[in-house]
Formats: structure tokens, sequence, C-alpha cells
């Protein structure tokens, strides 16, 4: 029996549906709804950072590496990236072997239009590193590249951490020959640089490392873009 003054069903023995029940069930619902939503933004998987790389539509014919030892600024990185464009640029980029590397990231693309995405990316978000750390991120990427068999164009961009090599001498020297030895037997490696002050004493030197030996290397600068005006 019921204790309290609502209306109750005699059938069932509960109580008797209000005449705006109707209106707390739907705010119920709703609450049930919002809160599903709140949970789904919060918790549901994000998409990766970067793009899920296509499957290729045929072996690639070449690679390309571009090592960022060290951040640039905004502008010097867009001008560094519209050059680098034309390395990866073509009718088709999937026959391309692309690869980003820097003191954050060792990833491959198969699109060019991502793979110079991450690239700027990783130009202006690179950590800023001291020399030796700087020559073992370029010994490794050559550990990388004397499994790889294609022709190869690695592409180096950054700045110097400092004009003495000697405590370094040894390691790029090993770097160097590497490089000669990948050249000669599996396939040709030709080295383009971006490294800023490209006529300063210290990136002369650096670069005689594999000149010396043999590998082609060019040397480009990056000019940087000119902010565009606004329109009146």
């Amino acid at each position: 029996m019921s204790t309290n003054n609502d209306p109750v069903d005699e059938l069932y023995g509960v109580p008797a549906p209000k005449k705006n029940n109707w209106k707390m069930y739907y705010g119920f619902v709703g609450f049930l709804a919002v809160t599903g939503l709140i949970l789904v933004m919060l918790y549901a998987e994000r998409p990766k950072r970067y793009e899920v790389m296509p499957k290729r539509k045929a072996p690639p014919v070449r690679s390309v590496y571009a090592l960022v030892m060290s951040p640039l600024d905004t502008l010097t990185a867009r001008a560094t990236v519209d050059s680098v464009r034309a390395a990866v640029n073509g009718p088709d980029s999937s026959d391309i072997n692309m690869i980003v590397a820097s003191t954050k990231i060792y990833k491959r693309f198969v699109s060019s239009a991502e793979f110079l995405r991450v690239l700027k990316d990783a130009l202006l978000n690179a950590q800023q590193i001291p020399l030796d750390k700087q020559s073992v991120l370029l010994s490794q990427l050559c550990g990388i590249l004397i499994k790889d068999t294609l022709p190869t164009k690695m592409i180096l961009i950054g700045r110097l951490a400092s004009t003495d090599f000697e405590p370094v001498r040894r390691q790029l020297n090993t770097s160097s020959r590497i490089i000669v030895q990948r050249n000669t037997i599996f396939g040709p490696v030709q080295i383009e640089s971006f490294l800023e002050a490209p006529a300063s004493t210290a990136v002369q030197q650096f670069l005689g490392y594999f000149s010396k030996q043999g590998i082609k290397v060019s040397e480009r600068k990056a000019i940087p873009l000119l902010p565009s005006r606004p329109t009146l």
C-alpha cells in the first residue's frame, strides 16, 4: 500500500505516472547524451600525429634523407622547405624513399606533402645540441644509409654548434668513410648542404670531410621569404 499521496497503479503496485514525467524522461536522456559526448571527446582515440603511410604503387627508385641538426627560425625554415621541395616533387613521389631525421624524430614517408610538412615541424622544434651530439646524429644516419642501396641524396640542414672539430674528428672521418663505401659499393650518394653560414670556415671544414673523400657535395642557401604585405 502506498504511504504517500501519489496515485497508485493498482495492477502493479507502483506509483502511477505523473503528468510531467515525460519531461523528466527526455531530460534524463539528454543528460546521458551530453555525458556520452563529453566522454568521447575526453577519451576517444585521437588521430595519429602523422598520416598513415600509404602503400607504395611500386618499389622506390631513389632515396632522400633530410638531416635536421638544429632548429631554425620560422622564415628560414619555410624557405628551406620550399628549396627542398624540388628534390621530392614529381609526377609520382611514391617512388621516392623519403626520410626526416632530427633530434626528435626519425620517420619514413611516401607522400611528399607529408614529408615536407613534418620537415618544417622538425626544423622549428628540433633541440639545440652540441657538436658531439650532432656528429652522433650524423653517424647514426650513416649507419642507416649503409643498408640503403638506392641512389641517395642526403640533405644537411641547420647550424653547426661549434667551430672546433678536433673532439669529433674521428667520428666524422668514420662517417665519411661509410658514405664512401656506400657510394662505391651499393649506389651513388650526393650531399646537399643547407647549413647556415655556408661560407664560414667551420662549414667548409665540416663538408671537407666528405668532399675530400670524393663525395659530391653541393652547397645551397635558403633565402628567407619576405612576409606578404597586407592587401590595401
